[in-house]
């Protein structure tokens, strides 16, 4: 091993990076040595002592031990995987990572510490400097100097003396107090490390190494919640708001439980540690709880007892704390009883799939049909909850692509809520959102937009939360997608960005939401004829939801055919591919009714009719419009789409009548939904002005063909991609007249 420099010392040894030169191979590692002075039979009892654990383990966040030997004089040594990165804390930091995105790193923290466990090994040391953070973003734990071995039949036990290597500031009281120490010790330091990674400090302040003054701090000093924290002494700016919002409750009550004083009272396992990070993560409620207030009340006392023997206003202070208490106990069961009531109805939902009671063929939709016909039944008298069960199954149908059920569900939920908060409420507010979302899909675009307009209002005035931010988020999407679709492109373009703003600080950059909101945004971005920003962004949310869901998921395919349009008219044979494959999840994860399903027949049509295989074209436009129906109206904005694409493969196969009619259905469908002068309706009657010229009726075409390009001049610009072609429509034409010599 050639050395090529010292890269950190620690309480035993030094550590060098070097390189292994042989006639074998070449590798980068670090080579760990006991440092002169320190090579004691104790320290070199540890260190052949941490050379066997970490021969021991292997796991992906753990650094791998390579070799191992004493030098010449004796000095042992350990050559580890070289691991080039930053401490946890600078990288998060660094990286401007999110609440969630740290959140999701600890977690792969936690899963070295758990495999350590389970391999009957203590850490004893966990702290920021010994997890590195590599450059693809994985944490690797460090360092197992004072490990200590569980197995009961071990025979390399640690004394005393193990305690004085440990770094103070993420010891935890046992450790302090020179007790045995349990796995309990390390899911205390991994609290104290994740208390300083969501909050930029430490639960304690630790000053000099006074040993007395030391055990006072770590075992007596109670430290503030971890939401305070961030704003404390501060200028509290939007971002350190929303961070302690996020913190305030579960997250607060999650670190206070790992590092609670008594060992016993911990998360039995970093296991269970875990668990309820990923509880929190999904929104579910979580196995730590705030201490009680006798629990405070009674180390307070021991902690001061003169003190409170001489202070009768405590009295007072206990009396207000246990109304309090009583106030919150009754809120509590109020909440557990609606959660009962709520679990009884779901359960009933269940039994009604009972093939002995419905026959074996019974399907969810079936399920969501009784279960929306006992709701009157069940819950009378408690329209909060019926209210919430309505909202849960309009949803359902609405992701079905079932109209008429979810505005049933929907529009009763919406009216429940009218009856019962305030206008302004979250609660009314949530429903105007989805309720808005089913008018989007029915076509009455004003109306839903007005019902957003409220809702954002509304979440706007709200105090920042976690759940209130993701509220905002989807109703500002919702009027983001409203103006697209009237051609408000740049306050589109703002609206997603806004979205995207939101959701990148609340749950982090490579979420599903996230990449799906990349994929409006790069619609949007298509659409304006900017396909060098839409490409990157549409195949970077492929990227994110192929890492996080199985091959065919409906969200993949979602996001590959907004890819396909993006790259269509450059890549004719990646988008046909991609838009064929797409079509084929539809199919068969959300099947042949399904809106998505009909919007990837669509964009498989537009693909061909761009590479002029219009009868091919023809098959699968007419298969989309076959779904015209109660839950795809005329209305729908895939029907006018679907009915453009006929008119142009009819008129190119020749078909001039039957494309005239087609293109004249399309322009009264957009007439009858889109503001005057949308540029959809310029381009639809660009295609009418062609389509005559070739029926006969040349100098009405060519007049229509001309004011529409004039239009689309000023409404797009003389640039834009639609423009472009509604230009060429007319020298098409004119050609076509010139050859004819008319």
């Amino acid at each position: 091993y050639l050395i090529e420099g010292e890269v950190g010392r620690g309480g035993m040894g030094a550590v060098y990076k070097a390189v292994r030169s042989d006639e074998h191979f070449e590798k980068r590692v670090a080579i760990k040595l006991i440092k002169r002075g320190f090579d004691t039979d104790d320290i070199i009892r540890r260190f052949r002592h941490e050379r066997q654990i970490l021969a021991a383990l292997d796991h992906p966040n753990i650094t791998r031990l390579l070799d191992g030997g004493a030098t010449d004089d004796g000095l042992p040594y350990l050559v580890m995987d070289f691991v080039e990165g930053l401490p946890l804390v600078k990288y998060c930091q660094e990286k401007r990572l999110s609440v969630t995105d740290r959140l999701k790193l600890f977690l792969n923290v936690c899963s070295a510490v758990t495999y350590a466990h389970r391999n009957l090994v203590i850490h004893r040391d966990i702290k920021p400097s010994n997890i590195i953070v590599t450059r693809e973003g994985v944490p690797k734990l460090l360092d197992f100097g004072i490990a200590k071995l569980t197995a009961p039949d071990s025979s390399e036990t640690l004394g005393r003396s193990a305690t004085q290597l440990m770094t103070p500031e993420y010891a935890s009281p046992e450790q302090v107090l020179g007790l045995p120490v349990s796995t309990a010790a390390d899911i205390y330091s991994l609290g104290v490390v994740l208390y300083e990674l969501l909050t930029g400090r430490r639960p304690f302040k630790v000053k000099g190494r006074n040993p007395i003054e030391l055990t006072r701090i770590i075992t007596d000093s109670t430290p503030a919640k971890p939401s305070l924290v961030v704003t404390e002494g501060r200028r509290v700016s939007g971002e350190r708001s929303l961070i302690s919002s996020q913190l305030r409750g579960d997250l607060d009550n999650i670190i206070l439980m790992a590092i609670r004083k008594e060992a016993e009272r911990r998360y039995s396992s970093v296991e269970q540690f875990a668990a309820d990070i990923q509880r929190h993560l999904k929104g579910m409620p979580v196995a730590a709880r705030q201490d009680t207030l006798g629990y405070r009340t009674s180390k307070f006392i021991q902690r001061h007892t003169t003190a409170v023997a001489a202070g009768a206003g405590l009295v007072l202070a206990l009396a207000g704390g246990l109304a309090a208490t009583r106030r919150q106990a009754r809120i509590a069961r109020s909440q557990r009883d609606k959660a009962e009531r709520v679990n009884q109805f779901l359960q009933k939902m269940l039994a009604s799939a009972d093939p002995r009671a419905e026959g074996k063929d019974i399907k969810v939709t079936d399920v969501l049909r009784l279960a929306g016909e006992s709701l009157g039944s069940d819950f009378v008298g408690q329209p909060d909850v019926s209210a919430d069960l309505d909202n849960t199954l309009g949803l359902t149908y609405l992701s079905l692509g079932q109209f008429e059920s979810a505005e049933l569900h929907l529009r009763r939920a919406l009216d429940t809520r009218l009856a019962i908060f305030p206008r302004r409420s979250p609660e009314v507010a949530n429903s105007m959102s989805n309720y808005g979302k089913l008018l989007v899909e029915k076509g009455d675009l004003d109306e839903a937009e007005s019902l957003f307009r409220h809702a954002r209002h509304t979440f706007r005035g709200e105090r920042r939360s976690y759940d209130r931010d993701l509220q905002l988020a989807r109703v500002t999407e919702n009027l983001a997608y409203l103006a697209g679709l009237n051609a408000r492109y740049e306050e589109s373009i703002e609206l997603y960005e806004e979205v995207l703003n939101i959701l990148r600080y609340a749950i982090g950059e490579n979420d599903p939401e996230v990449a799906r909101i990349m994929g409006k945004l790069g619609n949007v971005l298509t659409v304006m004829d900017n396909r060098e920003q839409a490409e990157p962004l549409q195949r970077r949310a492929v990227e994110i939801l192929s890492a996080i869901h199985e091959p065919g998921h409906p969200d993949v395919a979602s996001a590959t055919f907004n890819l396909v349009g993006a790259i269509y008219a450059k890549k004719p044979d990646e988008a046909e591919r991609l838009a064929r494959q797409s079509l084929d999840t539809c199919r068969r994860i959300l099947g042949e009714e399904h809106v998505d399903t009909v919007w990837a027949l669509y964009n498989l049509a537009y693909v061909l009719i761009n590479r002029e295989r219009y009868s091919e074209a023809e098959r699968y436009v007419r298969e989309a419009l076959e779904r015209r129906d109660a839950n795809f109206p005329d209305k729908h904005p895939v029907i006018g789409s679907c009915l453009l694409l006929l008119g142009r493969t009819l008129m190119a196969q020749g078909h001039l009548r039957e494309a005239d009619s087609a293109f004249q259905e399309c322009l009264a469908l957009r007439q009858s939904t889109m503001p005057a002068g949308h540029w959809l309706i310029a381009t639809t009657m660009t295609f009418i002005g062609e389509c005559l010229v070739y029926l006969g009726d040349r100098q009405r075409g060519i007049e229509i063909i001309g004011e529409n390009c004039e239009h689309l001049v000023q409404k797009l610009g003389r640039a834009h991609e639609q423009t472009r072609l509604a230009c060429d429509r007319l020298e098409r034409v004119g050609r076509w007249r010139r050859e004819r010599g008319n």
